[in-house]
């Protein structure tokens, strides 16, 4: 038996669909994911 393929666990994607896939234990994240939420972070800290 083999294991799943990896998938980002914030939009699904597998790693054959997005540039890199950072893989941890339970999780994963792909670049794209990792582009979105630092946007949403940068505009989080410019709220005064």
């Amino acid at each position: 038996m083999t294991a799943p393929d990896p998938r980002c666990s914030f939009c699904g994607r597998g790693a054959d669909e997005v540039h890199r896939l950072v893989v941890g234990v339970d999780a994963a994240i792909c670049d794209e994911c990792i582009r979105t939420a630092s946007q949403a972070v940068e505009e989080a800290d410019e709220q005064p």
